[in-house]
């Protein structure tokens, strides 16, 4: 992984077996604290509150701290197969069927690990794995690197969960948590990773230790922004009936800001809908969709009382400029169609310290401001427009 200032492989193995076991104490301990479980065959029906943990920039901490807390979550390379063999009599969480199979979600709190999914004809587990935020894990590691304590357990202030699928050494990450989903929530994230609806955003060897933060990057939208990062977007799959409305052919339509998400925008599918401060979507609403190599998603924020599009724009592209590596080698065309009631409008182009390219499009709509964010890899500007403008086309009046 580029930037990741790692310790030997011996190192960090020694480390990895110490806080492999302090971070399943840890997990154990936290999950175990939210009070005595439901009589049912499970312990713990994981968190509707739990929220994804979403990395925006690639600056050197944040590389060596994924590093570092990838080996502590996903080492050994027999784990989780070894540790799931040990509980042949696990309970029975939920089914779904996903890839023409049908999935079982296995897992008690205080198993490690907690959740796992297998399918009968399929070699391919997906599984929650705990670990320290990578902030955390890269204060630690350069505490090690500057001063060995060969201390044998450490304390975390925190723990999160990575959805994972574990292919023989090889593990896809499709996303953190910082609580463990509840179990519609997490069936349905495990479904449209096994389906590719969702594409993984990190990758790691087990056996050789190498990493790709692939598509890690996500939109900083300005409620965000304008929160200092306090404001987190509340993901969901369908409609609540409160933010968004359900229309035909699974279509949802946000109330306040009337945004169309479409179920697909060309090749692109929608992976979910979200708002951000208030639940009723009057702050800031938006969808994301993703394609086989790109992210997109499409926001309408709330404008702020004498706020320009200049200023808009220019919190907008805070997060990619922060972690720009310069411009594109070559930048998409414009977007041919245009949503309803749309006035001026922007657009930036970056390209991220690991190849990706990163475009940010803005527009004025009433009180309102469109922000188009989209994360793709070179030669896919085509793709990326094509779903621009399906949207766009989607969003015109009838």
């Amino acid at each position: 992984m580029p930037g990741a200032k790692l310790a030997t492989a011996n190192e960090f193995e020694k480390w990895g077996r110490q806080v492999k076991l302090a971070i399943m104490v840890a997990v154990g301990c936290l999950l175990a604290s939210g009070g005595a479980a439901a009589a049912t065959p499970c312990k713990g029906a994981g968190s509707v509150s739990a929220k994804p943990v979403f990395y925006y920039t690639a600056d050197e901490a944040v590389l060596d701290g994924l590093a570092v807390t990838l080996q502590l979550g996903l080492e050994p390379a027999t784990f989780p197969s070894q540790d799931i063999a040990k509980h042949p009599d696990a309970c029975v969480h939920a089914s779904f069927n996903a890839g023409d199979r049908t999935w079982t979600l296995h897992g008690d709190d205080e198993d490690t690990p907690p959740r796992w999914a297998q399918a009968s004809d399929a070699s391919t587990i997906v599984y929650l794995a705990a670990m320290p935020p990578a902030d955390q894990a890269h204060v630690w590691a350069e505490a090690q690197r500057d001063h060995r304590t060969g201390e044998k357990t450490v304390t975390f202030k925190g723990m999160m969960f990575a959805l994972v699928a574990a292919d023989g050494d090889k593990r896809r990450i499709f996303g953190f948590y910082d609580a463990l989903p509840d179990d519609a929530r997490l069936s349905q994230a495990m479904r449209s990773a096994i389906e590719g609806r969702t594409p993984a955003i990190l990758s790691f060897d087990v056996k050789t230790r190498d990493a790709d933060e692939g598509r890690m990057f996500e939109p900083l939208t300005l409620a965000a922004v304008a929160s200092q990062g306090r404001t987190a977007p509340v993901d969901r799959t369908d409609p609540d009936g409160v933010a968004f409305d359900a229309l035909p052919d699974g279509v949802a339509k946000a109330r306040l800001a009337a945004l169309i998400c479409p179920l697909t925008a060309d090749t692109f599918g929608r992976s979910s809908i979200f708002t951000s401060g208030a639940a009723d979507g009057s702050q800031e609403v938006g969808c994301r969709y993703v394609g086989e190599r790109a992210r997109l998603a499409v926001v309408v924020t709330h404008a702020v009382p004498g706020e320009s599009m200049r200023d808009a724009m220019t919190r907008m592209i805070a997060a990619p400029m922060s972690s720009s590596a310069g411009r594109p080698a070559s930048t998409p065309n414009p977007p041919t169609a245009s949503m309803s009631g749309t006035g001026v409008g922007a657009a930036a182009f970056f390209r991220s310290r690991d190849g990706a390219c990163q475009g940010v499009w803005g527009f004025t709509r009433g009180d309102w401001f469109v922000e188009v964010y989209a994360v793709y890899g070179p030669g896919d500007e085509a793709s990326v427009i094509a779903a621009v403008d399906s949207l766009f086309a989607a969003n015109k009046a009838p």
